[in-house]
């Protein structure tokens, strides 16, 4: 019964992981790894562009303000 089990679907193949060997489920959890690091590599990516235009925003009000005193 695979109902159970823990599958992964694979090119649109299911497999049921404990039926897989040891590398096979080794390539498994690089892959997951991989993909949970590059989220979290997006995540920071977002982060530091709104970083960047809030820094952007806050130079250009303050040289108007600048500009304004003159």
């Amino acid at each position: 019964m695979t109902e159970n089990k823990e599958t992964i679907e694979i090119e649109g193949k299911k497999y049921i992981l404990e039926d897989l060997t040891d590398k096979q489920r080794y390539w498994i959890a690089q892959i997951k790894e991989c993909q949970n690091k590059s989220n979290m590599f997006k995540m920071q990516i977002d982060q530091m562009d709104m970083a960047a235009k809030s820094f952007t925003n806050n130079l250009i009000e303050d040289l108007k303000d600048e500009k304004e005193k003159e």
